[in-house]
């Protein structure tokens, strides 16, 4: 039997551990890399990049068409079925047609130089003629079938709004002096309506039975009118602390909303001339509002949603509320990181359309405020913009100089 071998434990004997040299290398931070995929790569300063990739956004434009007629800023856009109407700094006016299949734009009118800038531009609601009106208080109709100049008349004095009838070809217009005029083409007959507490009056309104019309001063004041008489039927003193916006009508008429530099948003019953309910879209306590004057908000537009009991309002400092009106309870909220609103306007349908002191045009699902798309094109603020009857055009109006035409999807 032959002897089993001893078996020695190689860790600890030291004789089997095999003596190797160790060899530090020192890496020259100085010399160029061997490696080729190192020698390939390219250095990226990541200011450069943010910096293309705005410069990629600031440069797209989603527009079908750009109208550059104007020389200035273009203030304000009206359409009418296949008719859009702007006016602009460069006092004039222009009307086009246009084919949204073709994308064929023809001008049909250039008015002849106004006294001062073209402010307002308001097609009647039977698409026979277009009212312009400039800063100064000058008025010219056109009729648009033979382009010509139907009516004119010079109030000398500056011109806020300008609208007309719902249901007939008469014309209204409110002044920076407290002056609200009627106009009746047909009898050549002028009526002036004059709160008296020297106020300059801004929006305007014809209530739903067409025989009354409310009228909003910058002191807060509302009055509705008789038009026959000329008389005033009711008044709403300081229904608002500083200047009234923003106003509009829901859609059966019973309800005006107004608002104004005081972030409130009152609903008014048009039959009773009560107010319904105060509704408010600040964000600060009384004490930040008092001491942060030159911060100032303000509600720039409301609109009344034409399906659903909702209202919207947007402000300067770039936030949308979306109120329900039955049960006066806030239904969502957008805040588009200090963006100012300029306009919100609503579809036929629950969609909200509204346009940005960047140049932009969003797009929200009114119910939850989800944002869906972002139009691009204009290189400064919107100054006004509207949609066509079917809701498949946006026409806007921009501080760029130029007017835009926007497919919506």
């Amino acid at each position: 039997m032959t002897e089993k071998s001893e078996r020695t434990d190689p860790i600890e004997d030291e004789n089997e551990i095999e003596q190797e040299e160790v060899e530090i290398v020192e890496q020259d931070f100085d010399e160029e890399p061997e490696d080729e995929l190192i020698q390939d790569m390219v250095e990226v300063d990541i200011d450069d990049l943010i910096e293309d990739l705005e410069a990629d956004e600031n440069t797209r434009d989603d527009s079908i068409e750009s109208i550059d007629k104007h020389d200035g800023a273009v203030f304000c856009i009206d359409s009418f079925k296949n008719f859009f109407a702007t006016g602009g700094e460069d006092d004039l006016a222009y009307v086009f047609s246009y084919d949204q299949q073709s994308n064929n734009i023809h001008e049909l009118i250039k008015t002849d130089k106004f006294k001062d800038s073209v402010t307002n531009v308001k097609f009647s609601n039977d698409g026979k003629y277009i009212a312009i009106s400039d800063m100064s208080g000058l008025i010219r109709v056109y009729a648009l079938e033979n382009k010509s100049l139907h009516w004119t008349h010079d109030l000398d004095s500056d011109i806020e709004s300008l609208d007309w009838h719902p249901s007939c070809n008469v014309l209204f217009c409110s002044t920076s002096d407290g002056y609200f005029y009627m106009f009746k083409f047909s009898t050549d007959e002028i009526r002036v309506m004059y709160s008296g507490d020297d106020a300059g009056l801004g929006c305007f309104r014809i209530l739903k039975d067409g025989k009354r019309a409310v009228t909003v001063y910058n002191n807060g004041n509302i009055r509705f009118w008789d038009m026959k008489s000329g008389q005033t039927v009711h008044n709403l003193l300081q229904a608002h602390q500083g200047d009234i916006l923003t106003i509009d009508l829901s859609p059966d008429g019973n309800l005006l909303a107004t608002a104004g530099l005081d972030m409130k948003l009152k609903l008014i019953n048009t039959n009773n001339y009560k107010i319904v309910c105060e509704l408010s879209c600040s964000t600060k306590s009384e004490s930040d509002e008092e001491t942060m004057d030159e911060d100032r908000d303000s509600i720039e537009s409301v609109s009344f949603c034409k399906s659903l009991p909702l209202i919207a309002c947007v402000t300067l400092s770039g936030k949308i509320f979306v109120w329900d009106i039955n049960t006066h309870v806030l239904r969502s909220q957008f805040d588009n990181n200090m963006i100012g609103y300029s306009k919100v306007v609503w579809n036929s349908q629950e969609k909200i359309y509204v346009s940005t002191l960047d140049g932009s045009l969003q797009e929200f699902d009114g119910r939850n405020l989800e944002l869906s798309k972002t139009y691009k094109g204009h290189r400064a603020e919107i100054l006004d913009f509207c949609l066509n009857e079917h809701s498949t055009i946006i026409y806007s109006a921009s501080n760029d100089n130029f007017a835009k035409i926007f497919h919506l999807n």
